[in-house]
């Protein structure tokens, strides 16, 4: 899923170039105009400015998001086409990553293939209730982040600790501020990740799909 302001056609490639095995790659557009002359989108559903920054805040509520993705996991591919949640899962970038973390939360009971967030972590106002250990949510997450400068700090590692039971926070050496992954060394713990879900579950599971933000393609 995409970084705010952008749009999907970089993440269609980007799921043609990892070329995982017996998965479809699933590209969707950002359900959000931002209301500048050039053709950008975003996940969240108000423009909301940050302070501190100047720029926009990613965390700006993801009901119309949510919304769209269950139209797309529970009408098409687990109504229609007949896909396995466990099969299913999310990449995403910046506002992307948590408009994915986001959703994932939102289904307590529900167990997706996993998320890999880049440079972004969970909302601010997300909290799960009854599910797994603790209440933390059963699907795998996968955070990478730069080594310094990263919005997932260190207390919001620890947060996602407690929001999930099963996450990896990955630093990339030498990068001091977030970004998408630049060389095979950053690469190579998605894969790992991936080839771990992918891979333990007699295999590669028929069902297996990941989402990758962009418009339907």
């Amino acid at each position: 899923m995409h970084g705010l302001g952008d749009l999907h056609n970089s993440f269609t490639t980007l799921g043609t170039q990892l070329s995982l095995p017996e998965t479809a790659v699933l590209s969707i557009q950002a359900p959000n105009s931002l209301p500048i002359p050039e053709e950008a989108y975003h996940w969240g559903d108000d423009v909301i400015f940050d302070n501190s920054t100047g720029g926009l805040d990613s965390d700006a509520g993801f009901v119309k998001t949510r919304a769209l993705l269950t139209e797309i996991v529970d009408s098409t591919l687990v109504g229609r086409c007949g896909w396995r949640t466990r099969g299913i899962f999310f990449f995403g970038y910046a506002q992307g990553g948590m408009a994915a973390l986001d959703f994932v939360l939102s289904r307590p009971g529900v167990e997706f293939g996993g998320v890999v967030s880049v440079g972004a972590g969970a909302p601010a106002k997300v909290e799960v209730e009854g599910e797994g250990e603790r209440g933390k949510s059963s699907t795998p997450v996968l955070v990478c982040a730069a080594e310094k400068g990263s919005v997932v700090s260190e207390a919001e590692e620890k947060r996602l600790e407690e929001l999930f039971g099963d996450v990896k926070v990955v630093r990339w050496k030498g990068r001091k501020e977030d970004g998408m992954m630049q060389t095979r060394e950053e690469l190579l713990p998605i894969m790992e990740f991936y080839g771990r879900r992918l891979g333990s579950v007699a295999g590669v599971p028929e069902g297996a799909l990941e989402l990758i933000a962009g418009r339907t393609s």
